[in-house]
């Protein structure tokens, strides 16, 4: 790795030495500053023009904040998020703000240094931990929406097309069926009590139905059988 000049913000002293004698014994760079948070805001203002790397030693609801202000007042200065914990929103928060990697504080000395490179190399990094919840995410989220259009495309009885429904109805009885509460429905739909009862009713009076069970026996038998 040609050398480089590495900012480094992180508030536990035994965390900035471990990454210096890191850098200093598997790639040509240094850190040339090596503060604590609340330095942070001089430092990038100050310093940044130095620097080939801005490395965040912590992550918070904050830190996402500071990756979109620094983003925007230094659009070349890299940014490596080198977390303590895997919190996964927090993760995607700075990503998505503009970070170019993230990786764990445990991980091995040669895949820091890897990840160095690579978000320098301007290469996104994501470690392992990373990248297995967002394939799972990804995955969750499809089966989901999988199971969505099963569920709009079996409202039939007797092989009959059932009466036409709303899109919020179907979105509701989708939910019904999937064992959401009224109150749950609600909130995922953005939508009062009050109005997730009047659909609901209005999806019963129009199917001829007057239960969740009969709503699944009858629209979805293969969802009532899973459901024992």
């Amino acid at each position: 790795m040609e050398r480089r000049e590495i900012l480094f913000i992180e508030n536990q002293t035994v965390v900035r030495i471990g990454l210096e004698q890191i850098i200093s014994e598997f790639a040509d760079a240094r850190i040339a500053v090596n503060c604590q948070p609340e330095s942070l805001a001089e430092q990038v203002l100050t310093n940044t023009s130095r620097f080939d790397l801005l490395i965040l030693g912590e992550t918070s609801e904050q830190t996402s904040g500071w990756v979109q202000y620094i983003r925007k007042e230094h659009p070349s200065l890299i940014i490596l998020i080198f977390a303590d914990t895997m919190h996964y929103h927090e993760a995607m928060d700075c990503l998505i703000a503009g970070a170019e990697g993230f990786i764990l504080q445990n991980a091995q000395p040669e895949e820091i240094v890897k990840a160095i490179g690579d978000v320098i190399s301007k290469h996104h990094y994501l470690c392992r931990e990373l990248l297995e919840i967002m394939a799972q995410e990804a995955l969750d989220e499809n089966i989901h929406k999988y199971k969505q259009n099963k569920l709009y495309s079996r409202f039939s009885i007797a092989g009959k097309p059932a009466p036409k429904l709303s899109r919020r109805q179907k979105q509701i009885a989708t939910l019904l069926m999937q064992g959401e509460s009224m109150a749950d429905s609600a909130h995922e739909l953005g939508i009062s009590l009050s109005t997730i009862a009047s659909h609901k009713s209005a999806l019963f009076t129009k199917l001829g139905i007057k239960s969740v069970a009969e709503l699944i026996e009858k629209f979805h038998p293969d969802l009532f059988a899973s459901r024992g």
